[in-house]
């Protein structure tokens, strides 16, 4: 778990690295450090009780989670802006579930609420808009889709799904907009802890939305 937080810290020190050398004059440097200290901050919580009752000889489950949220936005520098997000889930006080990654405890004996406690980097992000008509995003990201049907976040849950990727956004056409990813790993909602909870890939997802009027759109994707 480590490893992976490294290697995506030093792509995303990588990426900005080259542009704060080349920036030899002192005033270019005082801007970076300027983008960087002066970001936003924003801490959340968010609490929730699930229970489970299947026609199935597993026990009912009860489900008490809490999962704190902290994150971080630089400000942006020649088009260039960073963003972190860190989340930790609590199991609080009422733990009969079987969250998916539990080996003990009798917890399979549980129906499954798939919100494991622990840890988890939920996005780190470097982001390149160098005009209004094209944006880049490299490193750890959510990727929302339309309504989420195919691709998505699995907001429900407490640990949300992100994906190592490029993304490239471009409303360079008229009336239309046209998204690309690659994704090299998808980070799903049973924590990292259990073979289930991360795949690595080498997808590609083309999405494109076509405005037609006021009311009407097309949107293909691949």
């Amino acid at each position: 778990m480590k490893r992976n937080h490294n290697i995506l810290l030093g792509t995303l020190l990588g990426l900005l690295m080259p542009f704060s050398v080349t920036a030899a004059e002192e005033e270019g440097a005082t801007d970076l450090a300027a983008a960087i200290t002066s970001g936003k901050a924003t801490v959340s919580g968010r609490y929730r009780y699930e229970y489970v009752d299947q026609d199935n000889a597993l026990k009912n489950a009860h489900a008490s989670t809490l999962r704190l949220r902290l994150n971080y936005r630089t400000g942006q520098w020649k088009g260039w802006s960073a963003f972190a997000e860190f989340d930790h889930v609590f199991h609080v006080l009422i733990d009969d579930f079987n969250s998916g990654q539990d080996t003990s405890l009798n917890r399979d004996e549980y129906s499954v609420v798939a919100d494991p406690k622990g840890s988890d980097l939920n996005q780190l992000y470097a982001d390149l808009d160098p005009n209004d008509n094209w944006k880049y995003r490299f490193g750890r990201q959510r990727i929302l889709l339309d309504n989420q049907r195919f691709v998505g976040g699995v907001g429900w849950r407490q640990n949300e799904q992100t994906y190592d990727a490029l993304t490239l956004n471009t409303k360079a056409i008229s009336n239309t907009a046209l998204s690309y990813s690659y994704v090299n790993r998808v980070r799903r909602i049973f924590g990292q802890t259990v073979p289930a909870g991360k795949e690595r890939l080498d997808g590609h997802l083309f999405n494109a939305k076509i405005t037609i009027n006021k009311a009407f759109s097309v949107t293909p994707y691949l």
